[in-house]
Order: C-alpha cells, then sequence, then structure tokens
C-alpha cells in the first residue's frame, strides 16, 4: 500500500546539471533530465539525481541510454545500480579490453571513430530523438548543416553536450563565423 512500486524501464539522459560541489571541488553531485521508455510504450520526462549509496556509480553523459527503474505512479524515476553502463568497474574494465584490443589490432587500423563514440555508451539516434530529429522508413528527414540552421546548432549543441562540452552561448562567434 505505501512506498513505490519500481519497474524496469529505459531512459535517455537529455540534460545534466551540477547541484552541489565539494569544497575542495574535487567532487559534484548531478542531478539529471532523463526522458525515459517504458515496456508499454509510455514515455515521459523526469528528474533523477544521483544514488545516495553507491560506491560503483559512474555518472552518465548527455546522450547515454541507461537502466532507469519508475513508478507508475508518481512518475518517480531513480538510476539501476545494476546496469553496467552505470559501473566505475565496469567501464574500466572495458576500457582495458579496449586497450588490449588497440595493442593487438593490425598496423593502419584507423584510431577511434564510431568505435570511440559507441565504447562511450553514447546512442546518436536517441540523442537525435530527444532533440526533436527522428526518422523512419516511411520519411526523409533534411537538416541543413549550415550555422544558420536551427537544426544544425541543435545537433552540434547535443554533440557538444554528449562529449562534456558547453556549447558556445549566443554571444560567442561560430566557428564559420566572422568575430
Amino acid at each position: 500500500m505505501f512506498g513505490k512500486h519500481w519497474h524496469a524501464a529505459r531512459g535517455v539522459i537529455v540534460d545534466k546539471r551540477v547541484v552541489h560541489t565539494t569544497g575542495d571541488g574535487m567532487a559534484s553531485i548531478y542531478e539529471f533530465v532523463v526522458e525515459v521508455t517504458t515496456a508499454g510504450g509510455e514515455v515521459f520526462r523526469a528528474k533523477a539525481g544521483e544514488p545516495h549509496i553507491a560506491m560503483d556509480f559512474k555518472d552518465p553523459s548527455v546522450g547515454d541510454t541507461v537502466g532507469i527503474e519508475y513508478d507508475e505512479k508518481s512518475h518517480d524515476v531513480r538510476f539501476d545500480k545494476d546496469d553496467p553502463q552505470l559501473s566505475w568497474k565496469a567501464w574500466k574494465k572495458a576500457q582495458a579490453s579496449s586497450f588490449d584490443q588497440s595493442l593487438h589490432a593490425t598496423p593502419g587500423t584507423p584510431i577511434g571513430g564510431a568505435a570511440t563514440v559507441a565504447s562511450q555508451g553514447i546512442d546518436i539516434e536517441a540523442l537525435l530523438q530527444a532533440q526533436g530529429i527522428t526518422g523512419d522508413s516511411q520519411t526523409t528527414h533534411v537538416v541543413q548543416l549550415d550555422s544558420s540552421s536551427p537544426e544544425a546548432v541543435a545537433v552540434r549543441d547535443a554533440l557538444l553536450r554528449a562529449f562534456g562540452q558547453q556549447p558556445p552561448t549566443a554571444e560567442e562567434p561560430q566557428p564559420d563565423q566572422p568575430a
């Protein structure tokens, strides 16, 4: 009767912000905007904080699709601490494996690229959908990639946030615009 009844779901990290930083500036606590998709197909956005007791919690980045648990009634959400994508131990193991693969790869193998993005857990399709840029097999969408296009600005800003960078403000000149 009382309490929450948690159900498993997947969520795309749409945004995140610092809510507290330690006095020495060495650690920050974040809260996240998560677009949750339930097993029944319901989609909603909610705020999720870092788990209070989690020694192995790795903060997700904007664009990551991670395990979420939600309460049907309140739409409260929390991170699924059993999701390996949210684990420092699993991340370190994957990094070691990636390093070993690079070491043993054939000379001349391309560096980084799509494999790097995939290894960071960034779901580009979900990130674009969160920005309202979607596509399906019946519709073709054209996105202009010049600096005056709002779609290009949204894609650029989303990708910058996904890689942990801040998009330029309106006052800052764009790379392809004169200062």
